[in-house]
């Protein structure tokens, strides 16, 4: 399985987990002989093209203003609506990050790949016109939207906090989100999506439940092709096993319904150690299916 990274998803000079995990997940994912030898790790900027559709698809999918306070950091107001100072890594951060999501949607839709990973975060709050809690550019839904080449796509939103964010993106062009939070943060109304999403929002003790129901609405949607946001900021209110059990099942899932998968990481927040060993696990059992 191609696992894109490179050093520019690490460029901003903020040291916060959207912005640094990455790098520990390499790091990690080379300790771990099991998961190191499934997976290659691919440079985005390496595939011809990448970067300037990268941009091109960023330009077309952000108001004016936000592209150039995304680009420049003015107007600082939107420069800064993600939570953070804007500094010039942030760019090269959402530019490099988004190619390689666009790569992964390249590598199962055209060159005959089951999975494809992208080692971003910082994605699926952002809106078109501003960032939002902690996310700048809403690269999720960009590359959702760019996946529709392959067919009927489904974005599976496993993040602790609701995807408020993508459901402006999606509105009305044949994406489905099926949204499993734990957190009713940046929540919508069903009906602000108007094509069949789903939103679920559980507790520890029902949240395995609500997962297979959430597998059982992705099953009816019949999907060609799911980006699957994998936060694992559901940790710790569900414990490291079930998140890595939460792993296996839905890859297994996955892998059994023959759809074709995009992997992103999403959230994950804490020690950098222990997210980046959950992260890895989300890669590892997407790679033993693979």
């Amino acid at each position: 399985m191609n696992v894109y990274w490179n050093e520019q998803y690490c460029a901003p000079t903020t040291h916060f987990e959207t912005f640094k995990k990455s790098r520990v997940i390499v790091d990690r994912i080379a300790l771990k002989r099991s998961v190191s030898s499934r997976v290659a790790i691919k440079d985005p900027s390496d595939t011809p093209g990448a970067l300037q559709l990268a941009q091109q698809l960023i330009q077309d999918n952000l108001t004016p203003e936000y592209y150039r306070a995304v680009t420049t950091g003015e107007p600082r107001r939107l420069g800064n609506s993600n939570g953070f100072a804007w500094d010039e890594g942030i760019w090269q951060h959402v530019l490099h990050s988004t190619a390689g999501i666009l790569c992964a949607v390249d590598d199962v839709s055209d060159n005959g790949e089951i999975q494809a990973c992208s080692l971003s975060s910082g994605l699926h709050h952002a809106r078109p016109n501003k960032g939002k809690g902690w996310c700048t550019v809403n690269s999720l839904a960009i590359g959702a939207l760019y996946a529709r080449k392959a067919g009927r796509v489904v974005v599976l939103d496993l993040d602790a906090h609701c995807g408020g964010g993508t459901t402006r993106y999606i509105r009305g062009t044949g994406v489905l989100q099926i949204d499993l939070s734990t957190e009713d943060y940046d929540s919508y109304e069903q009906s602000e999506t108007d094509d069949g999403s789903v939103l679920l929002v559980a507790d520890a003790d029902d949240y395995f439940d609500m997962l297979a129901s959430s597998l059982d609405a992705l099953t009816a949607a019949k999907p060609d092709i799911v980006l699957c946001n994998a936060g694992v900021d559901v940790y710790p209110l569900l414990t490291e096993r079930q998140v890595r059990d939460r792993e296996v099942v839905v890859a297994e899932h996955l892998r059994g319904l023959g759809c074709k998968t995009v992997l992103v990481m999403a959230g994950g927040y804490g020690d950098f150690t222990t997210i980046a060993d959950l992260h890895v696990a989300t890669i590892a059992a997407f790679a033993q299916t693979s």
